[in-house]
């Protein structure tokens, strides 16, 4: 389902030299076969890790693939002082009601 979805987003990379995948998108050969028809030539990740990447095929195709080399050693502790807010106004009571709501598929 996820990969049906980016093959069907990768027609909006035309024109563009990189394209900034998260981490739920699966980037395989297919997906990268079309990107690099578009003319991509670079894929950012907004994440750490890529496993959701096929590196070889990427080096095949000639696509560079950038990721965050690391997360900053106080990343935990900053996301756990943003999510207090959630307790209080009980977002995790709130997220599942919301979550049910029909809304279509953001692109990206």
């Amino acid at each position: 389902m996820k990969l049906a979805f980016i093959l069907k987003t990768t027609a909006l990379a035309k024109r563009f030299d990189a394209v900034c995948v998260f981490v739920n998108k699966e980037v395989n050969n297919e997906v990268l076969v079309k990107l690099k028809e578009y003319g991509v030539k670079l894929i950012a990740l907004r994440v750490a890790c890529f496993n959701n990447v096929n590196i070889e095929k990427a080096k095949e195709l000639d696509i560079g693939i950038f990721r965050v080399p690391a997360y900053s050693p106080y990343t935990t502790a900053e996301h756990a002082v943003r999510l207090l807010p959630t307790l209080n106004r009980k977002y995790h009571k709130a997220h599942p009601r919301v979550r049910r709501i029909p809304l279509p598929e953001t692109l990206g």
